[in-house]
């Protein structure tokens, strides 16, 4: 350790993503291939390096989870879907929804918040975690 208490600089950092076999419950982590200029390792290494215009000590306390791209469009969907339902219902009474519409309103809302919450785990699939080539000894 550095004299602030950090290990010395961390700099790669690791990305695994969960088995899709193992629906969020796996421990295990397979290593992956990076892909060039991904917008999340780079937000994730400019946080790791710095904390607002200064130096971050402790950097091998960070981890950062991040979302995958081909994802993020079903959870977007999901999302909107969610608010559109909860608008309707925010808006019953200017929109003269009967009882029985107002009841399959609640039906939709509650279903698509099932669909957001099974969507999250899916969407966010990237662990990035710091790493050292060669671990040292201080």
């Amino acid at each position: 350790m550095n004299s602030a208490g950090s290990i010395p600089y961390l700099s790669p950092l690791r990305m695994f993503r969960r088995p899709r076999s193992a629906y969020g419950y796996s421990q295990d982590r397979i290593p992956i291939f990076r892909e060039p200029h991904n917008p999340a390792e780079s937000a994730a290494q400019a946080i790791f390096e710095t904390r607002g215009s200064a130096q971050r000590f402790y950097r091998n306390t960070l981890a950062f989870l991040a979302v995958d791209k081909s994802r993020l469009q079903d959870l977007d969907e999901a999302v909107r879907r969610y608010l559109a339902w909860v608008s309707i219902l925010d808006d019953q009474k200017r929109l003269d929804l009967s009882p029985h519409q107002v009841s399959q309103a609640e039906s939709q809302r509650d279903n698509a918040d099932h669909v957001v919450t099974m969507r999250i785990p899916e969407a966010y699939q990237w662990l990035l975690v710091p790493s050292q080539a060669t671990p040292s000894r201080h």
